[in-house]
């Protein structure tokens, strides 16, 4: 699935993204079976220890090599990614399917890594009449906002974002 940037440009407003973010389904244990599918795909690690950094922050982090595009793999292995995954949608841009979160899924995703460029993309991609109460969420993986009923965009100027989970997803 799609993250980062351009599911940003793609479910909200469009912006300049020099990257590529994605969730794969996978362990820790299948960084070797994946890194060596990229490899025949074009991409190379990114770091010298690459799947020592992966197993650490579960990220994988490449280079397409033709192109010199960075691409971070994150390895979604928790509850919230894999139901994220499994609400994904398709998405035609251009003659591509790509798949990509939900808007409220991107959204939760840009909170939890909260860095500014995270919180830019969550105020674009923000709609007006949305409120986001953790319906469709499975009640352990329930994201409480300052209310249940507090809208996107008075979240969005918030600058703490998402404040805690029920409990850990």
């Amino acid at each position: 699935m799609i993250i980062g940037g351009i599911a940003a440009s793609l479910l909200g407003k469009p912006r300049l993204t020099a990257d590529l973010d994605a969730i794969i389904l996978l362990s820790v244990r299948q960084i070797p079976e994946l890194m060596d599918a990229a490899g025949r795909e074009g991409f190379e690690p990114r770091l010298q220890d690459a799947a020592g950094f992966a197993r650490a922050n579960r990220v994988l982090l490449l280079r397409h090599k033709k192109s010199g595009t960075d691409v971070d793999i994150s390895l979604g292995i928790l509850p919230f990614e894999v139901e994220a995954v499994e609400r994904s949608q398709i998405f035609k841009a251009g003659g591509l399917y790509i798949r990509l979160p939900k808007p409220e899924d991107l959204i939760i995703l840009k909170g939890v890594a909260h860095r500014p460029k995270d919180m830019m993309d969550m105020k674009l991609s923000q709609q007006p009449t949305l409120i986001w109460t953790g319906e469709g969420l499975k009640p352990g993986c329930r994201i409480l906002l300052q209310s249940w009923k507090t809208p996107i965009y008075g979240m969005m100027s918030r600058q703490s974002g998402i404040r805690k989970f029920e409990r850990p997803c």
